[in-house]
């Protein structure tokens, strides 16, 4: 099986520059395929011997069945693929004891919401009055929506 953290293909492109005599700029686009992960393939009903709550006789009162996750291979899924650009540009300035450089700049220039993982949900529906149909599905987990500005300041001495 794939391992965990299998990633096929990686592809990092940068480039930089001078603009002027005193600013550079930099570009850094990533590319990476999604990690490799084991989802369900579906769910079945389990009779829970152990769980039923106190006071109740097993015998005498219904059981009480819960529902568990069945997998297929492990690792034969992956998740979405992830790619980000990341700008920059840096002003230096020579002063009497150093040069002062301010960088700025931008991760996730593009604001893509690379998922960090997904999550599984289940919904019942029914149409036109007919059976309640329990449809699966995912929903990815992004703790960066947006893109993330960020400056810095060096002094070189």
């Amino acid at each position: 099986f794939p391992f965990r953290y299998d990633r096929r293909h990686t592809l990092v492109l940068a480039l930089s520059g001078q603009i002027k005599e005193n600013m550079k700029a930099g570009l850094a686009w990533t590319y990476a395929t999604g990690e490799a992960l084991t989802l369900p393939q579906g769910r079945a009903p389990q009779l829970d011997t152990e769980g039923y709550p106190s006071g109740w006789n097993l015998l005498r009162d219904f059981p009480f069945f819960f529902e568990y996750n069945y997998y297929g291979s492990r690792n034969s899924s992956r998740m979405p693929d992830y790619h980000r650009l990341d700008l920059s540009v840096a002003y230096e300035k020579q002063k009497k004891r150093g040069i002062r450089t301010w960088t700025f700049g931008v991760y996730n220039a593009y604001g893509r919401r690379n998922p960090l993982y997904l999550d599984l949900g289940y919904e019942a529906q029914s149409t036109n009055g007919g059976p309640w149909i329990e449809q699966r599905y995912w929903e990815a987990f992004s703790p960066v929506p947006a893109p993330i500005p960020y400056f810095s300041y060096q002094f070189a001495f």
